[in-house]
């Protein structure tokens, strides 16, 4: 096991600041942010208070968010030590605070001395109104407002993962299969390709003092100015460039 070297703690003495810990184990350096409480007036509640907050600012746009925050073991914070001046809780390591986590907590005498460590033991939720599907929508389905409806779920990630403006989701097209009740992210649904795959469009060949029209069918979707896979009747291979939504361009000009 590697030794504890050494273990500095830089301290805000103003409440409810951030602090940087630093603690140097071996020939490794870990920096992490705590929140810094005052013991005095520290309780399990002002934790709970904070962690809502912070978990606000990630679901960023969900809309009428619930949000419920459960210490497990809450008796860690009921006998204080008379020593301890400052309690300290690491809110940086978890990627999110949704669900099942534990955070380090420190208790610190006014001196910086460590006086003991605990582990946080954390349960918090969210549920939050979502846009999800109402029937079974194949794929390359274009999504219609009939296709969607508002339901409250328990959110399970960050809300990027979700998408609350219906008007993004009317008139995409579904990238896969999506049963009924599935909630629409970006996993879901595409813009509509102008050119898709398998359509039978025109090649437009250009040079300087000719132009060459032909039927071809492309191989790849894409949009405008993306360069895609197309097969001529000959079953010739080639690549273009998308200007339109029926027309593929060769240009060697």
């Amino acid at each position: 096991m590697l030794c504890l070297k050494q273990q500095v703690i830089s301290v805000n003495k103003t409440m409810f600041k951030r602090c940087l810990v630093v603690i140097f184990i071996g020939i490794f350096t870990i920096t992490t942010y705590a929140k810094q409480y005052s013991a005095t007036n520290f309780s399990s509640k002002t934790l709970v208070s904070d962690i809502k907050k912070q978990i606000m600012s990630q679901i960023g746009d969900v809309i009428n968010p619930e949000v419920t925050v459960e210490i497990k073991n809450p008796t860690i914070f009921d006998t204080i030590s008379q020593d301890a001046f400052y309690v300290f809780v690491d809110l940086a390591k978890p990627q999110t605070l949704i669900g099942k986590i534990i955070l380090d907590t420190a208790f610190i005498s006014e001196d910086n001395t460590i006086i003991s460590t605990q582990k946080c033991l954390l349960e918090s939720s969210v549920y939050g109104d979502v846009y999800v599907s109402n029937r079974k929508i194949q794929t390359n389905n274009i999504i219609s407002e009939s296709d969607i409806t508002k339901k409250r779920i328990k959110l399970t990630s960050r809300s990027e993962d979700y998408i609350f403006n219906k008007d993004i989701i009317i008139g995409k097209q579904a990238k896969r299969s999506m049963i009924k009740g599935i909630a629409f992210s970006d996993r879901w649904i595409e813009m509509v390709p102008d050119i898709k795959k398998g359509q039978n469009v025109k090649l437009l060949i250009k040079s300087l003092g000719f132009e060459i029209k032909s039927d071809v069918t492309a191989l790849d979707s894409g949009m405008i100015g993306d360069m895609i896979r197309l097969k001529t009747e000959t079953k010739k291979i080639l690549r273009g460039k998308v200007i339109d939504k029926k027309h593929i361009l060769i240009s060697s000009n």
